[in-house]
């Protein structure tokens, strides 16, 4: 009698090929933190700033590429964002912009000054 193991082989090796790894030698890591960086905080109309954003793994270690980084504000009429992470002033007060990693957020505080104008 002859045993025929070939579809548990193919099986095993199939399975081991699907795990943990982006196809090369790199295993896949997971997005823990999102963290917005910038170098000014206020801002007068018409002004702008640009913001950084850095995905980090469990462990603290900086995923050099996160993917599609999506920027939003959460008050357009005070400070728009660009998709580059560019902030630009429009109108006095706060709001946050935050960048969003594959559902992981992290956001940065902008106040736009009073324009003073006449």
């Amino acid at each position: 009698m002859r045993i025929r193991s070939f579809p548990v082989v193919a099986s095993i090796v199939m399975l081991a090929a699907c795990g943990g790894s982006d196809g090369g030698t790199n295993p896949v890591r997971t997005i823990a933190k999102v963290t917005v960086s910038g170098s000014n905080t206020a801002l007068d109309p018409g002004q702008t700033t640009q913001l950084t954003a850095v995905a980090t793994d469990a462990a603290g270690a900086t995923i050099a590429n996160p993917g599609i980084v999506l920027w939003t504000s959460s008050s357009a009429t005070i400070a728009t964002v660009d998709q580059s992470g560019k902030v630009t002033a429009v109108s006095e007060g706060n709001t946050t912009i935050t960048a969003d990693a594959a559902g992981v957020k992290g956001s940065f505080l902008i106040r736009v000054n009073f324009s003073g104008g006449s």
